[in-house]
């Protein structure tokens, strides 16, 4: 979208979110982290056990036979503002590059490029 226009609006703020996820376990951490972002089991492929199985790979490069485990992960997130889209009719604010691909390319193509859903708010930091 153009961001100039009456549409998008840009809220300035400042926000520092800290977060640390503990775990001894690949299925303790996965679950943990799965909660903290609000996944479950069914979402397919991007669900908790999806997590599970990353977090075992992860997990097992730290892993030798002779030690306990602990994991520790900070996450911290800033953002310095947010920008909101309030376009009742959003196709009549795209830019030229976005109206081009959206009309040139296949619906399999602009999927894989955009993604099932499109953002109406979107946090800068």
């Amino acid at each position: 979208f153009e961001e100039d226009s009456d549409s998008v609006e840009k809220i300035v703020f400042s926000s520092v979110l800290a977060d640390t996820v503990t775990s001894d376990s690949s299925k303790k951490f996965a679950s943990k982290i799965a909660a903290k972002i609000g996944l479950s089991g069914s979402y397919g492929a991007w669900g908790a056990s999806s997590l599970s199985g990353a977090a075992e790979m992860s997990l097992s490069s730290l892993t030798t036979s002779k030690y306990k485990q602990f994991r520790m992960d900070k996450v911290i997130r800033a953002h310095h503002s947010r920008m909101t889209l309030h376009a009742l009719e959003p196709h009549k604010i795209l830019s030229k590059q976005a109206k081009r691909f959206l009309l040139h390319r296949s619906p399999s193509r602009i999927q894989r490029t955009f993604g099932d859903f499109y953002a109406t708010e979107v946090g800068l930091g």
